[in-house]
């Protein structure tokens, strides 16, 4: 499939196994109220991270469940939440991901000027 294609496919055309969620990363205010809700009250187990990331987070995980948070950069504005695909080809996931967010931006209430 040629990435022109791609870019004007609706979710139900999409191949089938093109891609799997592995993981979603989001953006939080307080990791440590955000561990105890994950780990205390989801069940998620603490997972290891990378060591040398620059900015404060923590990776949970249940069962294939991955959800990776990091501490907001600018106090009382959350950076967007961004999901980590994996795909068969990268350039079938970015031209996917890039569908995506087409989509996302287009929706109202969404702030497409925050974008970067």
């Amino acid at each position: 499939m040629h990435q022109n294609q791609l870019s004007t496919l609706s979710v139900k055309e999409l191949p089938a196994r093109t891609m799997t969620m592995h993981h979603v990363c989001l953006v939080v205010s307080d990791i440590a109220a955000t561990r105890d809700f994950y780990v205390n009250v989801l069940g998620f187990e603490e997972i290891h991270r990378p060591t040398d990331f620059v900015f404060h987070g923590a990776y949970f995980q249940n069962g294939d469940v991955e959800v990776h948070v990091v501490r907001e950069t600018e106090p009382g504005r959350l950076a967007r939440n961004t999901p980590g695909w994996e795909a068969e080809e990268l350039r079938t996931g970015c031209a996917i991901t890039s569908r995506c967010w087409s989509i996302l931006l287009s929706l109202p209430g969404s702030d497409a000027g925050t974008r970067t």
